[in-house]
């Protein structure tokens, strides 16, 4: 699989709120267990686990679908390494820092 492609966390379904739903609603879903479960087992979600304070986790991002509802999806972004700046070895002793 290629490096940042899209891939939705399966076992959790989003819906857009009903018309008559109040305003503080901003959607409805359901959570699918052993789905869920499976899916955090995959290989697409075990390749972008993270770690917060000894604890994993799985990056997410929501994403707006047309029918007003969204979707979720694994934030796999990795940023490119800073290419560290080189410069020659000049003497640079006589420098104020």
């Amino acid at each position: 699989m290629s490096e940042n492609s899209t891939i939705y966390v399966n076992g959790i379904r989003t819906f857009p709120k009903k018309d008559n739903s109040p305003e503080w609603i901003l959607g409805n879903g359901v959570i699918t267990p052993r789905e869920l479960i499976d899916f955090l087992k995959s290989p697409e979600a075990l390749d972008n686990i993270t770690e917060y304070k000894g604890q994993k986790q799985l990056p997410v991002t929501f994403v707006a679908n047309r029918g007003g509802g969204f979707s979720i999806k694994v934030n796999n972004y990795k940023p490119k390494e800073e290419v560290k700046m080189q410069h020659d070895q000049e003497d640079d002793s006589d420098l104020p820092f």
